[in-house]
């Protein structure tokens, strides 16, 4: 007697990145032990000229398994997410980048810690490939160095860049990335974090690796130290909003202060190692990212407003996300 198969969506939001998406649809195609799963991709593309379409249509008359194309016009990244969970009718759905590969056993191991923890979410590490040339600033520094728990570890958030959600997980209507956070990003540490507060179990799965290819215009000191800003805005909009006044008014101040050491170590550190400097200087921009978070949408760097970004690059030189 044969098994029932699992329904199971992977849902791709992409943004002019052809090529990188090309890449991942042929990964796909090499996962194993997949023999029990009917499989079927969700490609929303964020691009109203519809770039991915032809690599998408390309794929469609080869791949095994079932291509959805959607088009999002509205931009942002929170927007894009939220049309793929429309889409969505399987009983587990996962969420991977566009300029991701997976591993040949990706798919088949998030399920799997699903099933036995009896978890809500799945999230998998994402390992980055750096270039051969990369500096060794850049080799340590968290925003390349995805901090990685052993499977089944209880988490409170995580990114979409590599995870798998049980559909009925989700509320009905169902829950959606709030729209706030679309040019900002950090959409989807807000939507786990709100599941973890309404009860839902969250863990980890070490073995479901994904890797993601580093290209050359993030190793600037620029665009890294500008994702810790942002990461540090967001901080604040999804933990400290909930605070208390009074913890605000803690928090606020002790963040305060740990800014003035941080800047008073500076010199002393830059003389004893280029490489914790920088981390220095990173870790500067993400506490003062958290305390400008708290402030309005007025100070939130939009690292998703790729019209902003262009304008800034032609004026100042900041690498645009690519």
């Amino acid at each position: 007697m044969s098994l029932e198969k699992t329904p199971i969506d992977i849902c791709i939001g992409t943004c002019q990145r052809p090529e990188m998406l090309k890449e991942l649809l042929q990964s796909l195609e090499n996962q194993v032990s997949i023999e029990n799963f009917i499989i079927r991709i969700i490609i929303v593309d964020n691009d109203t000229d519809k770039s991915a379409y032809p690599i998408v249509e390309a794929h469609q008359r080869l791949s095994s398994f079932q291509i959805d194309y959607d088009m999002e016009p509205e931009k942002g990244i929170s927007f894009v997410r939220n049309r793929a969970i429309r889409k969505v009718s399987a009983n587990y759905f996962a969420f991977i980048d566009d300029d991701e590969t997976v591993a040949e056993n990706w798919l088949a191991t998030m399920y799997k810690a699903m099933i036995e923890h009896q978890a809500d979410v799945v999230f998998g590490p994402v390992v980055s490939l750096l270039p051969d040339n990369a500096p060794t600033w850049a080799r340590t520094n968290p925003c390349f160095k995805t901090k990685r728990f052993g499977t089944g570890t209880l988490l409170k958030t995580g990114a979409t860049n590599n995870v798998m959600i049980r559909t009925r997980a989700l509320d009905e209507p169902r829950d959606e990335f709030d729209p706030t956070f679309a040019l900002t990003g950090g959409s989807d540490t807000e939507f786990f974090y709100r599941l973890y507060c309404s009860g839902k179990k969250l863990i980890a799965c070490d073995e479901a690796i994904v890797y993601e290819k580093i290209p050359q215009n993030r190793l600037t000191e620029k665009w890294i130290l500008l994702r810790s800003f942002r990461k540090g805005q967001g901080y604040s909009r999804i933990f400290v909003r909930k605070y208390s006044v009074a913890r605000k008014l803690f928090w606020g101040f002790s963040k305060s202060i740990q800014i003035f050491w941080c800047l008073a170590s500076m010199l002393f550190v830059r003389a004893w190692s280029i490489d914790a400097y920088f981390l220095l200087k990173y870790k500067i921009y993400s506490k003062f990212g958290q305390l400008t978070g708290i402030f309005g949408k007025h100070f939130l760097y939009k690292e998703y407003d790729l019209n902003k970004n262009k304008r800034l690059s032609r004026k100042k030189g900041v690498p645009r996300k690519s």
